[in-house]
C-alpha cells in the first residue's frame, strides 16, 4: 500500500509540474496574442491612411481633368511645378 502511495505522489508531482509549464506556456500565447492585436489595429489604420490618400489623389486627378475639359488656364499655369513630357 505504502508503495502505490508514494507513486501517487510521484505522479500527481509530474501533473503539478506539467501544470506549471501549461500555465507559462499559456501566458507566452496570451502575450502573443496582446501583440499581435496591436499590431493588426496598426496595419487597420495604415490601410484606413492609404484608402483616405488614394481617394484624395483620385479627386485631384478628377478636378485637372474637369479643369480641362472645361478650357480653364493651362495647366502649367495653374501647376507650375508640375513638368510635362511630350512624345516627339
Amino acid at each position: 500500500m505504502k508503495k502505490t502511495i508514494v507513486k501517487w505522489e510521484k505522479s500527481i508531482d509530474k501533473m503539478e509540474k506539467t501544470i506549471v509549464k501549461l500555465k507559462k506556456s499559456v501566458d507566452k500565447m496570451e502575450k502573443t496574442i496582446v501583440k499581435l492585436k496591436k499590431s493588426v489595429d496598426k496595419w487597420e489604420k495604415l490601410i484606413d491612411n492609404c484608402e483616405k490618400s488614394i481617394e484624395k489623389s483620385r479627386k485631384s486627378i478628377d478636378n485637372i481633368l474637369v479643369s480641362i475639359d472645361l478650357g480653364s488656364p493651362a495647366i502649367s499655369d495653374t501647376y507650375p511645378s508640375a513638368v510635362f513630357r511630350t512624345k516627339k
